[in-house]
Order: structure tokens, then C-alpha cells, then sequence
């Protein structure tokens, strides 16, 4: 039987067993461990060379920009560009790591952390009416918007219903008939600064209080409160004006006092630096304007040095501000993968660390301002935080977000792993005890750290309380090789002031399918990226296309057939032994393989993949987070406690459950080696290696 017969007879088997259920717990491993990229150079080196790349040519000459990437404890990376063609009157001559930017709408995330340390202090709740705080709001004059419903939680995470600007919404139609609207006068009511200064662009007055005020008491809402996120600068503008009520001193004074003087952000404010620091590109900018009311909402200049400051704080205590995590998403937005937060714009997505559809979640607040663009980028998962800050040209920071955030994603999803199988992987059993236990750990990047044996007084853990807590009473149970153990940190101590004693939780997991290497013996192994790419040399065997781009995307297609199997044979209209029957009879040749992967009923491998996609399995991307600890008279059957070396290398694992306190094996005589398979059957050992997929069960002749 073929390789790729095997995969195919594996997948089906896979198949039988299709739960909504979650598959890839995330994180896999405990943030701190993106650190072992720090000191990768030659990626690094890569990094810069991708970068430069994307300057080839004279399309981004006149825009500069600055790049950092900061862990919650150091800057890992940095890179800066100064344009090609500079500003020749005013401006830095070369851009650094404290040159200053405008970062627009990045100044919201500063309001917001400035309101969550109110909450702290006990001056305000989120849940509170943005009414108490305003007293414009509540007099005769305070408009029909519902200011009562609206809280300042609302407001910090785009639910208010309130417009999004206070002075771009009236379009000042010169001929409305000519787009079907009736000749009318411009409203007398619209503030006379901002973009409705006389004489705008050339003339630009700052609003004022008034003014917003003003213009607020004649402005329908957009939608009710509460009802849909969409973006609001006003509702910021109106955080700022809470802020200075509840604390008596200017936003200016307070963001200084309890955010930029705390962190250390030095070149960081609220008022326009000296041109001789900023970056000033070479066309139309906004880098002097001075925003008035409006600052709070995105007036604050800083460069990507102090925003890596910032980032390093916000790592280090989302989790702790005002009783709430703040990286949370509040509601959801324009499209299945983007949500908003307090004020995060929040983007998930499994592209990146495709075959194994792991989710990548971004945390994300960007700005934009004539002239400068900006954004701000936390991936909790690898604690990492990365800014960019570009003066010039608006499309040169969506090419530098992605020439940068995908490969450092995959970059160190893959270190750590490696960092993990190095440090964690192996056997470990009872230093002084004649007790028969034993528990082994492997790493990978496709299913993390997993508890591959366990072996407690000559009982197989694994087989019994593990198996038995995954299983459903409404289904048959399911075999051994459907699921692993797997470990998830926890970002606990059993000493929280030494952090010492990391503690992890045991979790049963899905396999999301099965290799086939011993599908023939009806065993089915837990399919790894090494499978997946298998498989994508098989089809390049079978399946030629004129253009490589188009062979590629035939490969994800035919890929992602393979794995909707179930749904496919179903429609196919043939018994799927019959199936694999011809398929091996007609061994794979172009046009017959061709054949195969096209359904009778279509004709276009493209279009029937795009129908199995939305059509099969739907419910099985439904996947709510659902950890609980396993209790054995009080304590946590599913707790692992890790203990560590001056090295970062395991040397005990505690199970407080069990009593018992681990070593690596290699601290004892080991006197016979066994193999354990995935249903827990002892065999001979066949020599391979902890680590690498095979499970390995080493048991003491005691």
C-alpha cells in the first residue's frame, strides 16, 4: 500500500470521529519562551534583509519609519529607515530609535489605561454613566443622545452608538442636487474649527469643549448603546474630559503623572517636540497641528524606543489592571476573525501556522493622522509586542505589518518549541522509591507538550482517569489514538513571590486526524507537519499544473479535500472501500488521480473545494475554552508542577495528587528499556528516541 494510501486510509478513520470539539488549546507553551529567539542572529539578519526589500525601488522615498520588537522584558529587534527623499527645511536628518512620530490613534490605548487606573483607585467604575461625569449631559441642552445608557466601558470599547467625528460627518456638498439631495443651506449649528475652519486645509483652529458640546446636542446617534461596535473618536474625546473631572488636572498633567513618568517614556507627550527630533515627511502632514479637545483621542507623540517601553508594561500587567484582563474582546466586528477590545482592535487567524491551523492572536490598536501612520501589535501568546511607526506613505505600513509579524509568528512558534522539547522532553521517575511509575513528555509544534506516558504504582494513567474524563456518554468511547495529553501553563506558582513551581494542567485533546504508517494494521498515529507535508509531495506527483503559484494552490486544495474525506465520499456517491480500491488499482497517474479528487457532479476541483469548505462540518470550528481542575480529595489530579535548574532544564516534576516527585531518568541506572504505543501496550523497544514521536516507556528493574 502507497504512503499516500495510507494517509488517505488514516484520514478516513479520522473521520468516523467528528465532534465540535477544540484541538489546539492555546497557548501551547508559557510565553516567557519566546525569549530563546533573542539571540537567533541569523534570523534576525533575515528580518532586515525582508525589510529592505520593500523598499526596492523609489515607491516609499518619502517616507521614513521605525520598527521594534520588545519582549515584557528587552528589545529583541530593531530597524529604521530614513526616507530617500527628506523634508529639505525641517525635520530629523536620520532616524533612530527616539525619533518622534505622531501615533493618531495609539493615544487611545494611553485614555484608556489612564481611566483603568481611576478604577483602581476608586474614583470610577466602567459600568458607570457617561451622564455622572459630564455635566453638559445633564441639563436641558444635552441633545437626543442617550447619555444615560451610555457607560464609559461603552465608550472605551466602541459600543456607544455615539458618531465617530466631530467634524467630518457634514459632507458641505457644493451641488447636493447633482447626487439627488435637495438644495438646502449649510446647518448654522457646525463648530467652526477643525475641518470646518474657514479657509480649511490652509487654516486649521483646534475645537474646544464648546465646540464638541455643541455639536453633540444636534447629532442623532448612530446605533443604540450597546447594540454594535463601530468606531467612535468622540467617545475618547469624551474619556478625556471624565479623566479631568475625576482627578481635577489637565489630560496632559495626568497622562504624564501616571503613565509616561512611571514607565520611563522620556520622548513621549502631548505637546508638538522640536522639528529638529521629528520625522517630517516630505508631503502634506499634520506633525505640528494641534488637536485641542480632541487629544485624547490621537494627539501623542512618541518614537518606537518609549513604545517599547510601553509595550514591556502592558505585557507584564494586562492581567492585573482594574480587575479585568485587558487583552478581552468586547464585541465583534466586520468580519469572523477582527473583535474589538478596551480599545483594542483585536485580529485572530490560523493562516499563519497553516497545515496545523494553530490560532495566532493579534492584540492591535493603530493610528493614522496626514503624514503618519501607526501601530502598535501584542501577541500575549509568545509575549511579544511590536511597533511600527512609519512618516510618510499610508501603504508602507500594511506591507511592513506583514513582511514582519508573519515570519517572527513562525519563527519563534518554532524556537519555542524547539526550546521546549529540549528542556521539558524525556522520562522521569521516583528518585528514592521501588514504586513501578514512570511519565514521559515530548514537544512539537503541532501538538505541544504532551504527557505521552504515565505510569503511576504500575497503573496506566493515560488509560484510565485521563481517558475516561474525555469520554462522552452519548457516543462510544473513544480509542486511545483519537486524543492525547496535553499540557497547558497555567502562568501560576506553587511560590508566586520566587515564581517557582510552574504549574500546568493535564488536558485530554482531539487529534485533529491520523498519519497512516501502520494504517494497514488498522493503527492509526497522530499526524504531524511531517504528514502534512507528505502529503503535498504526493499530490506534486499527480498533479501538474502549468504555473508552479497555481500547483501550490492546487496542493492546499487538494489538501483540504483529503481532509473532508467523510463529506467528499459522500457525495462522490461510492462505498469508500471501494474508493481506496481504485485508487490503488489505479495507482495515482495524473489523469486518473485527477479524476478521483473531481466529483463526478463538478467540474472544477476549485469550486468543490470551496463547496466543502462552507459546507462541511461547519460546527466543528465551534470551540469554547472548557479547563477545569480534576479533584482527588482536595487536590488537583490534573496538576503538574514543574521545578527548574540554573539552566532552564527540568530537574523535578511534582504530583501533588499523587503523591510523588519525579526526576529525570538519566539521574538513575536504567537497566531495560521498553516501548510503549499509543494505546499503552508495552513492546520491545525499536530504538527510537524520545522526542521524536515515539513513545518511550523506560522501566527501572527494580
Amino acid at each position: 500500500m502507497s504512503r499516500l494510501t495510507n494517509v488517505l486510509v488514516a484520514a478516513a478513520l479520522c473521520a468516523t470521529h467528528v465532534l465540535a470539539v477544540c484541538y489546539d488549546p492555546s497557548p501551547a507553551f508559557p510565553p516567557s519562551a519566546s525569549k530563546v529567539l533573542a539571540e537567533d542572529k541569523d534570523f534576525w539578519n533575515d528580518l532586515d534583509n525582508i525589510v529592505d526589500h520593500v523598499l526596492v525601488g523609489n515607491r516609499y522615498n518619502t517616507s521614513s519609519f521605525s520598527i521594534e520588537v520588545t519582549t515584557s522584558e528587552r528589545t529583541l529587534w530593531s530597524h529604521y529607515h530614513t526616507a530617500s527623499a527628506l523634508n529639505e527645511s525641517i525635520g530629523v536628518r536620520e532616524v533612530d530609535g527616539d525619533s518622534r512620530f505622531r501615533i493618531a490613534s495609539v493615544t487611545k490605548t494611553f485614555t484608556v489605561l489612564a481611566l483603568l487606573h481611576q478604577v483602581d483607585a476608586g474614583k470610577l467604575r466602567l459600568d458607570d454613566s457617561v451622564k455622572e461625569y459630564i455635566e453638559e449631559f445633564q441639563g436641558p441642552h444635552a441633545g437626543t443622545l442617550p447619555w444615560k445608557d451610555i457607560t464609559l466601558r461603552s465608550l472605551a470599547s466602541q459600543l456607544s452608538g455615539i458618531p465617530r467625528e466631530l467634524s467630518l460627518s457634514e459632507v458641505g456638498l457644493e451641488d447636493p442636487a447633482k447626487y439627488g439631495l435637495p438644495m438646502k443651506s449649510r446647518p448654522k449649528d457646525l463648530p467652526q474649527c477643525d475641518t470646518y475652519t474657514p479657509g480649511f486645509p490652509k487654516n486649521i483652529t483646534p475645537c474646544t469643549r464648546k465646540d464638541l458640546m455643541d455639536r453633540l446636542a444636534s447629532t442623532p446617534p448612530v446605533f443604540a448603546p450597546n447594540q454594535k461596535s463601530t468606531y467612535s473618536n468622540v467617545a475618547f474625546e469624551l474619556l478625556g474630559l471624565v479623566l479631568e473631572n475625576v482627578t481635577g488636572i489637565s489630560y496632559d498633567k495626568l497622562i504624564h503623572q501616571t503613565i509616561l513618568d512611571p514607565i520611563g517614556m522620556t520622548n513621549t507627550s502631548t505637546t508638538t517636540p522640536s522639528h529638529t527630533v521629528m520625522a517630517i515627511p516630505a508631503l502634506d502632514n499634520w506633525w505640528s497641528n494641534d488637536l485641542g479637545v480632541q487629544l485624547p483621542t490621537g494627539g501623542i507623540y512618541s518614537s518606537s524606543s518609549d513604545l517599547s517601553r510601553y509595550l514591556r508594561y502592558i505585557l507584564s500587567h494586562y492581567n492585573s489592571l482594574a480587575g479585568i484582563n485587558w487583552f478581552g474582546g468586547v464585541s465583534w466586528s466586520g468580519s469572523e476573525s477582527s473583535f474589538y477590545g478596551i480599545p483594542w482592535e483585536i485580529f485572530r487567524t490560523s493562516k499563519i501556522l497553516s497545515p496545523i491551523s494553530k490560532p495566532t492572536t493579534f492584540i492591535t490598536k493603530g493610528g493614522s493622522l496626514p503624514g503618519y501612520y501607526s501601530h502598535i501589535i501584542m501577541l500575549p501568546d509568545y509575549d511579544l509586542g511590536v511597533t511600527i511607526l512609519v512618516a510618510g506613505q499610508q501603504a508602507l505600513l500594511a506591507e511592513l505589518r506583514e513582511e514582519v509579524t508573519v515570519p517572527i509568528v513562525r519563527a519563534v512558534d518554532a524556537a519555542i518549541a524547539k526550546d521546549i522539547d529540549k528542556r521539558y522532553s524525556g522520562s522521569y521517575v521516583p528518585h528514592n522509591t521501588t514504586l513501578n511509575t514512570t511519565l514521559s513528555l515530548t514537544a512539537s509544534p503541532t501538538t505541544g507538550l504532551t504527557l505521552t506516558t504515565f505510569i503511576s504504582n504500575s497503573t496506566d494513567v493515560l488509560t484510565t482517569i485521563f481517558h475516561d474524563l474525555l469520554q462522552d456518554p452519548n457516543r462510544s468511547s473513544l480509542p486511545r489514538s483519537a486524543w492525547r495529553a496535553q499540557l497547558v501553563p497555567t502562568l501560576l506558582y506553587k511560590n508566586q513571590s520566587t515564581l517557582s513551581g510552574g504549574i500546568w494542567r493535564v488536558v485530554p485533546v482531539r487529534n485533529r486526524c491520523a498519519g497512516a504508517s501502520d494504517a494497514e494494521d488498522g493503527e492509526v498515529d497522530e499526524m504531524d507537519g511531517e504528514d502534512e507535508d507528505r502529503i503535498r509531495e504526493e499530490l506534486m506527483k499527480h498533479v501538474h499544473l502549468e504555473e508552479e503559484g497555481r500547483a501550490r494552490c492546487q496542493i492546499e486544495k487538494c489538501t483540504k479535500l483529503f481532509k473532508n474525506l467523510g463529506f467528499w465520499r459522500r457525495h462522490v456517491g461510492v462505498r469508500h472501500e471501494a474508493w481506496f480500491e481504485r485508487l490503488r488499482e489505479e495507482g495515482g497517474s495524473t489523469t486518473r488521480t485527477q479524476r478521483l479528487i473531481t466529483p463526478a457532479s463538478t467540474t472544477s476541483t476549485s469550486t468543490y473545494t470551496s463547496q466543502l469548505e462552507n459546507e462541511s462540518n461547519i460546527w466543528t470550528a465551534d470551540c469554547m475554552t472548557d479547563v477545569d481542575n480534576v479533584m482527588h480529595v482536595g487536590t488537583p489530579v490534573n496538576e503538574v508542577v514543574f521545578y527548574f535548574d540554573d539552566g532552564g532544564v527540568v530537574k523535578s516534576i511534582e504530583l501533588s495528587a499523587f503523591g510523588i516527585t519525579l526526576v529525570p531518568q538519566e539521574e538513575r541506572k536504567v537497566d531495560v528499556n521498553v516501548n510503549v504505543d499509543v494505546d499503552g501496550v508495552i513492546g520491545p523497544d525499536v530504538g527510537r528516541a524520545p522526542g521524536q514521536g515515539q513513545v518511550v516507556l523506560d522501566r527501572l528493574n527494580e
